[in-house]
């Protein structure tokens, strides 16, 4: 696979954006993580996979470390590429799952910041080939957040599942990791 220098770059720098719009611990902000995303598309019996990094956007009403509530939007930039080659040309070699929905992310606790974190939403899944199939998805996961200094790195594990148009579906496995700044501790 090979990752092109632009969406390298753009991928870095959505990794690192975190808004903050109060200071406070209760607010609404942006948050974004990045994934290296394994996609399983299938389609009348023939499944082919992808891997690439994408990158979701969420602006929600937080809580820190107990609650976090509000939308997402994915990818805004990154999309992945074909892994076998030989196979059927209509998903062509490189494809992008859009989607935007809600989200909602729970802590443990403030004393062991583990978090489980579900979602749904409507995905479009665009192919250089012919397939362009939307729909609506569902994504669930898990993770931990580590604080220090006032930035939280939070590394999460995660499934989506996303049933769309023209008999598409696609199961997504997204790793992720994504940077926060908690300037009040």
């Amino acid at each position: 696979m090979q990752i092109k220098p632009y969406k390298l770059v753009f991928s870095l720098l959505s990794l690192l954006m975190t808004a903050e719009l109060f200071a406070a611990d209760k607010m609404w902000r942006f948050r974004a993580r990045e994934h290296f995303e394994v996609h399983e598309i299938s389609q009348n019996g023939t499944s082919v996979n992808f891997r690439g990094l994408s990158n979701t956007i969420n602006y929600w009403y937080e809580e820190a470390f107990d609650y976090a509530l509000g939308f997402s939007f994915g990818p805004v930039i990154g999309g992945a590429e074909r892994e076998q080659t030989g196979l059927s040309s209509e998903l062509g070699d490189d494809i992008k799952l859009l989607s935007v929905g809600a989200e909602y992310k729970k802590w443990v606790n403030k004393d062991i910041p583990l978090f489980i974190r579900a979602g749904i939403g409507y995905s479009q899944l665009k192919t250089d080939g012919s397939v362009d199939a939307s729909g609506f998805s569902y994504y669930y996961g898990g993770g931990y957040e580590w604080v220090i200094n006032g930035v939280g790195i939070a590394i999460e594990v995660a499934y989506r599942e996303s049933n769309l148009s023209e008999s598409v579906k696609v199961k997504s496995f997204t790793p992720s990791i994504g940077v926060h700044l908690y300037p009040w501790f």
